[in-house]
């Protein structure tokens, strides 16, 4: 996937970065989480692993708001909108 430049995308694709930015959060299994723009969901897969109350995802991209519905299909407590 190649980042749409006209929707600002850039997307993470080190893992390390995505589990260093979650390990500064405090208590995420305690929490509802919002992730605006979650691209292909790096971030969003180090979220799922604290286990949060509910996971709250706003794409834009329709192809990734698809690509996302079908990746965490299976994941507790998930919702995805579409921010069209």
């Amino acid at each position: 996937m190649i980042p749409k430049k006209s929707l600002g995308q850039n997307f993470l694709i080190d893992n390390n970065i995505a589990k260093k930015i979650i390990n500064l959060a405090k208590n995420i299994h305690e929490k509802n989480i919002i992730e605006v723009g979650p691209g292909k969901g790096a971030l969003t897969d180090e979220i799922i692993k604290k286990d949060p109350k509910k996971i709250i995802l706003i794409e834009k991209d329709k192809f990734l708001y698809e690509y996302l519905l079908l990746n965490y299909r299976k994941t507790k407590n998930y919702h995805i909108k579409s921010s069209l």
